[in-house]
């Protein structure tokens, strides 16, 4: 089962401000989420974010949440370690964000 891939707007202006090797990065990331979204390495978050795993992509943290009964993947956050982990962003109700943009994932 293929999952869609959907971006916060938070999310979305981050990855813009990526250089084109590490926003390449990600996208690959991101386009392996749609087929396995809880690959090894994705670690779960605790306290007020439960629900939100992130997956480290070099020096950065991609912060997401899975809703398997829509078959969908949010991406939430994308940032340099140290600004992932207190991300206000995260600790927000996911079913309260904007969603958007997504990606295709077929290609």
């Amino acid at each position: 089962m293929t999952y869609e891939i959907e971006w916060t707007t938070p999310a979305l202006r981050e990855r813009r401000k990526l250089d084109n090797v590490t926003a390449r990065r990600i996208l690959m990331a991101v386009t392996g989420l749609a087929n396995d979204p809880r690959p090894h390495g994705v670690r779960a978050l605790v306290g007020e974010s439960s629900g939100v795993l992130r997956l480290r992509i070099g020096d950065y943290r991609m912060i997401y949440h899975v809703e398997d009964d829509r078959v969908v993947v949010t991406v939430v956050r994308v940032a340099v370690n140290r600004r992932a982990r207190g991300s206000k962003i995260v600790a927000t109700p996911l079913f309260e964000r904007r969603r958007a943009g997504r990606i295709n994932t077929d290609d």
